[in-house]
């Protein structure tokens, strides 16, 4: 009986180890780490990615940002879970584990590298917040800093299409599509490309708002960001007749249409953006 409880206690630890630490899964000849995230918390671990790599990727963020607000729930989750991973790694595996919930084709989930290792922030004392009013050509030479070509830049906006703006976590509001989509679609590209935008400014934030016959649909809203990484210039009311931008926009359309070309260039955009620097 001394023997069988044993055997019973061992199996249980094993058990127990299995929950709390990250799972390595086999993949070909390498071996994948996994760090498993609920459905729900999906839009917060791409969230937190994207956030982390606006100023460096390296496990620190500002957690008082208004942008963070919902994202802080996760960051203490995966601090519980897995306390001797840094957080860099457990951020970026987390992330992995999303995009391959919202990528169809699975070669392209194949192509993520979940590789550990990254340098993490020893004194994060992280102040700066997200420059939501800022023009696309903001944004740009921190996409160049990891190495991100045009189209890698225009595919990763596609993750709007999965969310929506609450004003009491940003002071933005709305859908960026009619439904938000729990995979990767050019829907947001569609939206962007084929719809009338007018400028409105509420409670001090700019934002595009959706024209309609009826007049502006408050339910939908794109960022000053992604207006200028369609057109030109930014006016009072942005329309297909408008002069587009001669580098992006290009871009924006073949995503509106191609999807397996949209899924290629994410992955290789959040594989360069996530890629492991030690120093």
């Amino acid at each position: 009986m001394a023997i069988l409880g044993f055997v019973i206690l061992l199996a249980l630890l094993h058990l127990l180890l299995l929950v709390l630490l990250p799972t390595h899964v086999a993949d070909g000849s390498k071996q994948r780490v996994d760090v498993p995230i609920e459905g729900s918390e999906i839009p917060s671990a791409l969230a937190l990615v994207f956030h982390d790599a606006m100023d460096g990727l390296d496990g620190c963020i500002n957690m008082n940002a208004p942008e963070n607000r919902k994202i802080v729930g996760l960051v203490d989750a995966l601090d519980k879970k897995y306390p001797d991973m840094t957080r860099v790694d457990k951020w970026v595996l987390a992330g992995n584990y999303a995009v391959r919930t919202i990528i169809m084709d699975a070669d392209e989930r194949q192509r993520l590298v979940d590789a550990t290792g990254r340098a993490q922030s020893q004194a994060c004392n992280a102040t700066s917040e997200l420059v939501s009013e800022a023009s696309w050509a903001h944004f740009v030479p921190i996409f160049q800093a990891y190495g991100l070509k045009d189209a890698e830049m225009v595919a990763l906006m596609a993750v709007h299409g999965m969310f929506a703006a609450h004003k009491n976590v940003s002071g933005y509001s709305g859908r960026w599509v009619i439904h938000e989509h729990s995979k990767l679609s050019t829907e947001y590209y569609k939206y962007l490309r084929d719809f009338t935008y007018e400028k409105t400014v509420e409670d001090n934030k700019t934002q595009f708002r959706r024209v309609t016959e009826d007049g502006l649909d408050t339910d939908y809203l794109m960022l000053s960001s992604e207006i200028t990484m369609y057109y030109a210039s930014v006016k009072d009311v942005m329309s297909s007749e408008c002069p587009k931008n001669s580098v992006f926009a290009t871009h924006v359309d073949r995503f509106a249409e191609n999807s397996r070309a949209l899924e290629h260039a994410f992955v290789t955009a959040w594989n360069k953006m996530t890629s492991v620097r030690t120093t």
